[in-house]
């Protein structure tokens, strides 16, 4: 119930914009009384009969540009056959140069115009540039793997330094446990020659004399060992100084490197390269493409020309329609499209002369009934009548 209240006061409220809206068009009986109100509305009227009359009269314009199109179409189909002939090679012509034109403006959207411009600026050093950076990049790159190599190298000599310095701890270990096995060989030794002469004594003479080769072994080994770390040290220390010739270097180059890719704004050589032979293709296909435009031009106007040799009423819309010269079909579709548009204007004429007629004798009427036909009321009238020529 509450619902059904609020949608009751909805439209009347909406009921009450409408009237307020129009209330003002209405002419009622008790209004007719109202000499100014008669005064106003007969002026609000005439104005209405005015914008409706201009209207027509725009659209009888609009009428007779349409029926000139469709006598031009007439006057086409009906050449003579040498210059029916020359019309159809120059629309071929047209839409040739219209294809090439086409495909020329698919290859020039491959590069920005902003980086079109920036090459053309700079097209005397590119050549140059592109195989300098290009020599550039790859020194950098060697140079990047040689860094990592050496680097590389470092760690394997200080692994192997520390190796040497590991089985150098171990060797001073068994060589002083040899130095004790050589000492108590001895101490046995001299004990048992003491005891019982050198009968029974033998065995330990040989274990002394294997302690003292092995030891001699270790010493030997320790002795070569120090050569080994010295020259771990060696190269470990060159290849860092060639390292740091190497960075040096590298920055020299990456300074290069980056320094062209800021001044030619590209990533890399290959990138520049690739944007020059787009540029190339855009230089060539803007000089075929202006000289495309010259011949398209050319053969525009001999077929305005020749057309307008039959007094056409709009001869320049045809190179803009080749379609419609080349196919009958196509031909047929225009025709039929301003057929339909002048039929629309055509009712639209009609509905505004019944409306025009209807007000204007509306407006005649009630300003003879109430006696206000004044100059301003007739001034509107006689201006419609200008426009509408024969309306009654």
């Amino acid at each position: 119930m509450c619902l059904r209240f609020f949608k009751k006061r909805k439209e009347k409220k909406k009921l009450k914009e409408v009237t307020e809206r129009y209330e003002a068009d209405v002419l009622s009986p008790e209004r007719l009384n109202d000499r100014d109100f008669v005064k106003r509305y007969i002026v609000e009227q005439c104005e209405q009969m005015t914008k409706s009359a201009t209207e027509l009269s725009d659209l009888k314009k609009e009428y007779g540009t349409l029926t000139s199109y469709l006598t031009d179409i007439q006057l086409i189909e009906t050449m003579d056959g040498e210059d029916r002939n020359k019309l159809i090679d120059i629309a071929n012509n047209i839409v040739n140069l219209n294809k090439a034109k086409k495909s020329m403006m698919e290859t020039l959207t491959k590069i920005p115009d902003s980086k079109y411009n920036e090459l053309d600026n700079m097209k005397d050093d590119i050549p140059k540039a592109i195989e300098r950076l290009g020599e550039n990049e790859k020194t950098q790159a060697m140079m990047k793997k040689d860094m990592d190599y050496l680097d590389g190298e470092k760690i394997e000599w200080s692994y192997e330094k520390s190796a040497i310095n590991d089985e150098q701890n171990t060797l001073k270990k068994l060589s002083f446990l040899l130095i004790l096995l050589i000492g108590s060989a001895a101490i046995v030794y001299f004990c048992l020659m003491s005891l019982y002469g050198g009968e029974k004594v033998h065995l330990v003479l040989i274990i002394a004399l294997l302690s003292g080769l092995a030891e001699c072994g270790i010493l030997w080994r320790m002795q070569n060992n120090k050569k080994d770390i010295m020259q771990c040290n060696v190269n470990y220390n060159n290849a860092v100084d060639i390292q740091n010739s190497v960075k040096l270097k590298y920055v020299n180059i990456t300074n290069a490197v980056d320094y062209a890719h800021d001044k030619y704004h590209t990533k890399s050589a290959d990138e520049l390269e690739s944007d020059w032979q787009k540029y190339l293709e855009a230089k060539k296909d803007r000089e075929r493409l202006i000289e495309a435009n010259e011949d398209l031009d050319y053969y525009q106007d001999t077929m305005v020309e020749l057309l307008r040799s039959y007094n056409l009423y709009d001869a320049a819309v045809w190179p803009y329609q080749v379609d419609a010269l080349l196919d009958p079909k196509e031909m047929v579709e225009v025709k039929h499209a301003h057929l339909e548009k002048r039929q629309d204007v055509r009712v639209r004429m009609g509905e505004l002369v019944d409306t025009v007629r209807e007000t204007k004798s509306k407006v005649e009427k009630l300003a003879t009934e109430q006696n206000v036909l004044n100059a301003e009321v007739r001034g509107i009238i006689e201006t419609v009548n200008r426009i509408t020529g024969d309306i009654a």
